[in-house]
């Protein structure tokens, strides 16, 4: 019985030894953690970078403007809008999938992705990713494609694939762009401006030319004829050979001398 006291005496001091080296440990390591985790924040060896590349900026412009009613996210992982069937494949598949993204995806106003595509650019687009996001995508009913900023695909039929709607029949005429109508409607009004200035050219020449053109021969001996004709048989009794259809000369009769 005194032995088994003398036990217990013995080791309560030891317990509260440990009790007080534990907490001092704890406490340890909890202010190396602060201390490294405020070095840390204060001194992050990074800088900023875009999101996308020059190739990528540009498909993203052309991506909202053929969705103008939906969201285009910028590289989000799929296991953010895809989950396992079975609660107890999540573990094993978020390990595939981890680090597995599109470059864009599009969602509808209410939040349920549509579509994702990917660009590719020079290096192109490794076969397997590729087959793995088709694949999974699919499975999930979630159309992709693979864009290049080279060759885009017409907004009509990427809207077909992605919101399924349908795509319009080709017209019977195509319509112009509005610069190419605008420069056709430049040179037709300069076409006409300059058949304007022509025909107004054409016709002050002609009436330039017919006021400085001399009498014909014909039509000249015969005004000569007729005006003689008019002189002789206008002379009157008196014989002063003052024609009839002359008027006085206002130098040899005076203003006051004048019949009136």
């Amino acid at each position: 019985m005194n032995s088994f006291n003398g036990y217990i005496w013995m080791a309560v001091p030891s317990t509260l030894g440990v009790v007080v080296a534990g907490a001092l440990l704890y406490a340890w390591l909890a202010r190396r953690a602060l201390h490294i985790q405020q070095s840390i924040f204060a001194n992050w060896p990074l800088s900023e970078r875009p999101l996308v590349n020059t190739e990528e900026c540009q498909v993203l412009h052309w991506m909202c403007k053929t969705f103008p009613m939906h969201q285009v996210n910028i590289k989000i992982p799929v296991t953010r809008f895809t989950q396992p069937l079975e609660r107890r494949q999540g573990e094993s598949l978020y390990k595939i999938l981890d680090g597995v993204y599109c470059t864009f995806t599009v969602c509808s106003p209410d939040g349920h992705v549509v579509g994702c595509a990917d660009v590719m650019g020079a290096n192109g687009l490794a076969s397997r990713n590729r087959q793995l996001k088709q694949a999974l995508l699919a499975k999930c009913g979630i159309a992709y494609y693979v864009l290049k900023p080279v060759s885009l695909p017409t907004e009509a039929a990427i809207r077909s694939d992605f919101l399924g709607e349908t795509v319009p029949a080709e017209p019977a005429f195509k319509i112009k762009p509005r610069e190419e109508r605008y420069r056709e409607l430049e040179e037709a009004l300069l076409a006409e401006a300059r058949l304007k200035l022509s025909t107004v050219l054409t016709r002050q020449r002609r009436i330039r030319d017919s006021e400085f053109a001399p009498l014909a021969a014909d039509s000249c001996s015969h005004a000569l004829a007729h005006a003689s004709q008019g002189s002789f048989e206008g002379v009157d009794a008196s014989g002063h050979g003052m024609l009839s259809g002359w008027q006085h000369n206002s130098f040899l009769a005076p203003l006051e001398s004048r019949p009136r």
